[in-house]
């Protein structure tokens, strides 16, 4: 699969992109569930007012807040 866009990443660029965000999510259902309630509480009642790119980055950086907070501590 990934020699496949390797080879075809110039011709494709767009589906390219979509792929490999797409083959590098987790399959176990558990981080995606969870990573679905968190884009959830982001989204409540705000759907309308958001751009797609700010739904999508405010749900990454909530989900991975607590990671966030030790980088910080750690001084990296």
């Amino acid at each position: 699969m990934w020699s496949f866009w390797a080879e075809h990443r110039l011709t494709m660029p767009i589906l390219n992109q979509l792929a490999l965000i797409l083959l590098n999510i987790f399959a176990r259902s558990a981080f995606i569930e969870r990573f679905f309630s968190v884009c959830g509480v982001v989204t409540y009642n705000r759907k309308a007012a958001m751009l797609d790119e700010l739904i999508s980055m405010r749900c990454i950086l909530k989900a991975n807040i607590e990671r966030l907070k030790k980088l910080s501590k750690t001084g990296y």
